[in-house]
């Protein structure tokens, strides 16, 4: 566990020199979280790329009241990874969701080809740990004022191929998950339909 204000003064200093050294030890299992203190300039983003190639969380302590979270009731999870190389990859329904969007999670996203390859590096578990991601989605046949504008032509690419017409199944979408072993290099892929019975 690194606890920084962020400002690297002694020693190694250099953002790309951290960064590969968390990268080495993250190879032999030595797994670092960092923790970004203060109000002022904390190097948020340097913070957070160490963290991610430490195989580790980053968080961010302001407050007494974020501290305890953090070294309190979230430090087991932190110390203790269940699941490495954690990918989460969701395909939507064509004939149950016209558009979609992804909020937040912009640093993160990886290339469709990544999904199942396992040298990419992704997340990391902990114990008790959870991850949400929120999509905004407008359904099929959504009232006009909602659906999506149209796009213009474009001059350097074809224009995509209207998707194939999905079967009635009634799934919203299908939640895919990839993972390996704290101590595994082969990852396991759990996949799951979602149905949305609220209509």
């Amino acid at each position: 566990i690194l606890c920084t204000d962020g400002d690297f003064n002694v020693g190694t200093t250099g953002t790309d020199e951290l960064v590969r050294l968390a990268e080495q030890n993250a190879k032999t299992g030595v797994f670092l979280s960092v923790f970004g203190f203060g109000m002022g300039n904390h190097n948020d983003s340097m913070l957070e790329q160490i963290s991610n190639k430490g195989n580790g969380n980053y968080g961010f302590i302001d407050n007494e009241q974020e501290a305890k979270k953090s070294f309190v009731e979230q430090l087991t999870g932190t110390l203790v990874t269940i699941a490495k190389d954690v990918k989460i990859q969701i395909e939507f329904n064509p004939s149950e969701v016209s558009a979609y969007r992804l909020i937040g999670y912009e640093n993160r996203i990886l290339a469709a080809q990544d999904f199942n390859d396992d040298t990419k590096d992704a997340g990391e578990i902990g114990a008790g740990h959870t991850v949400t991601a929120l999509y905004e989605i407008i359904p099929a046949g959504a009232d006009s004022e909602v659906n999506v504008p149209p796009i213009d032509e474009l001059k350097y690419q074809q224009k995509p191929a209207p998707a194939a017409a999905a079967t009635d199944s009634g799934e919203l979408l299908t939640l895919k998950i990839r993972y390996k072993q704290p101590d595994g290099d082969t990852s396991k892929l759990l996949s799951f339909p979602i149905t949305d019975n609220g209509k």
